[in-house]
């Protein structure tokens, strides 16, 4: 199986680029037939274009996969699938999970064939946990050293040693117009400080430097808020607002694949002793989508998370936000938002891999969704900052009250913008709360 993050990528470079120019050139050899044709030689191989698999003479087949289909996690798909070589393309677009998900479809049953996971990539930062598994030689979820590394083996290729590229695309990875640090991760093969093709790559770097990912006291009794990025995979990042040091507390992070909102949220609120992590949970915000019917039940998010709010008798208030005019308006707010936010930096590892590798907000990888929930954050900031409504109640649809000359959070007092960020008036803080 050859996996990329993106099914409709993947479809389109591996299978309908990819492996017909390594068929052309690597293997001229092998007859292509149709599917109900007969060869001409004993060395043949065919192809299914709805499949998107190529098979051959000694019953061998190579099957092209995407992990995500339109942000739509494409897991259960793959649950009847067995294979004897895994190999991940672009491997830092996708994350430690969907490594080991893919990694427990590798039992394939021939014994005579040795099982391969192979992966490949341009090497992106030194936070991703391709470099802390293999050059660190650490479990990227604990940190802690990895009990054997046998079997682990790497190797740097470099464009120059690829005979089968031009030297035109040769030099535009590693001409004298190309950065140094793109060129030194794309022509050199090396890891970097931080991978700059990252859309929030100097929020990020300036986070580290600052210290503000660091350890935080995570008390799940204090009024915190729960930010929802909901789809197959559901994102949802937990913060505190703390008012006195002036800044946004990210307390955790997680993502739950294939289970129903009501149940996530359930479970996040119900104490410890019914099996609940117990966080006192005052505001739940989502995406203007989240009052769309579903297909199956023809309930929206928002009802579901009412009728959980009215049957349990839970006291949180929802949040739809307002749907943007643009993307960018989302990158904005978070641009904006970002120098104000702090992270544990246990809980929300993983969602600070997603800041650290998401490179565009049309591109479905692994690390979307923990973007788009923590952009979500940041629009949600700019609402609460003013205690103005912002976003779109289905109770009371036609009275909405946009902010004016909306900019991601908000565009009042708007002084200048510089270096990527929205400046403002230092005391231009929000007082919602």
């Amino acid at each position: 199986g050859i996996f990329r993050a993106d099914a409709t990528v993947c479809f389109a470079s591996i299978y309908g680029q990819g492996l017909p120019e390594v068929m052309q050139k690597v293997y001229p050899s092998l007859e292509k037939v149709a599917t109900l044709g007969k060869p001409k030689t004993a060395r043949w191989y065919t192809t299914n274009e709805q499949r998107h698999e190529y098979r051959f003479y000694n019953g061998s087949m190579i099957k092209c996969l995407g992990l995500y289909d339109n942000i739509v996690s494409k897991a259960d798909s793959l649950l009847g699938f067995s294979f004897n070589t895994i190999f991940i393309n672009e491997a830092s677009n996708v994350s430690y999970d969907s490594y080991i998900y893919l990694l427990s479809r590798l039992r394939g049953s021939e014994e005579h064939i040795k099982q391969l996971f192979l992966m490949d990539c341009n090497p992106p930062s030194v936070r991703h946990w391709l470099y802390k598994m293999f050059e660190q030689g650490i479990n990227p979820e604990t940190d802690k050293p990895l009990k054997s590394m046998q079997g682990m083996k790497k190797i740097k290729m470099n464009p120059v040693d690829n005979p089968y590229l031009s030297d035109e695309y040769v030099e535009s990875l590693g001409g004298d117009d190309v950065s140094e640090s793109r060129k030194h991760r794309l022509y050199y093969g090396n890891y970097t400080a931080v991978n700059d093709n990252a859309l929030f790559a100097l929020e990020a770097e300036r986070a580290y430097q600052e210290g503000r990912i660091t350890d935080l006291d995570v008390n799940t009794s204090n009024d915190v808020h729960l930010i929802l990025d909901v789809g197959g995979t559901t994102a949802y990042w937990i913060l505190r607002v703390n008012q006195a040091d002036r800044r946004i507390e990210m307390l955790d992070y997680n993502e739950i694949k294939r289970r129903s909102l009501d149940s996530i949220v359930e479970a996040l609120i119900l104490p410890f002793e019914r099996g609940g992590q117990g966080w006192n949970i005052k505001t739940i915000a989502m995406g203007h989508d989240c009052l769309h019917p579903e297909g199956g039940s023809g309930m929206s998010h928002y009802e579901r998370l009412e009728n959980l709010k009215d049957t349990e008798g839970y006291i949180y208030e929802l949040v739809p936000l307002k749907k943007p005019k643009t993307k960018q308006e989302n990158v904005d707010a978070l641009r904006w938002w970002f120098k104000y936010f702090w992270f544990d930096k246990t809980r929300t590892a993983k969602g600070m891999a997603c800041v650290d590798n998401c490179e565009a907000i049309d591109k479905h990888d692994d690390f979307l969704h923990g973007v788009d929930a923590l952009m979500y954050a940041a629009v949600w900031c700019g609402y609460a900052r003013h205690a103005e409504t912002a976003c779109v109640l289905p109770e009371n649809k036609n009275k909405i009250n946009y902010v004016k000359e909306y900019k991601g959070m908000t565009g009042r007092d708007l002084m200048r913008v510089n270096d990527n960020y929205a400046i403002y008036n230092d005391e231009d803080w929000y007082s919602g709360y």
